[in-house]
C-alpha cells in the first residue's frame, strides 16, 4: 500500500502604522492512501485590528 501527504501554504500580511492588519493565505494539501486520494486548495482572507 503505499501512501503520501503533501502540502504548503503561502501567506502574506501587512500591518499598518494605526493597528490595523490584513492578511491573505493560500492553503494546498494532497493526500493518497491506498485507493483514496483527496486534493484541497483553500484561500483565507483576514481583517484585525490590534490594541
Amino acid at each position: 500500500m503505499m501512501a503520501s501527504m503533501v502540502g504548503g501554504n503561502l501567506a502574506i500580511e501587512h500591518r499598518f502604522s494605526f493597528g490595523l492588519g490584513l492578511a491573505g493565505e493560500i492553503v494546498y494539501g494532497n493526500l493518497n492512501w491506498g485507493h483514496y486520494s483527496q486534493n484541497d486548495t483553500s484561500f483565507n482572507f483576514k481583517i484585525d485590528y490590534q490594541f
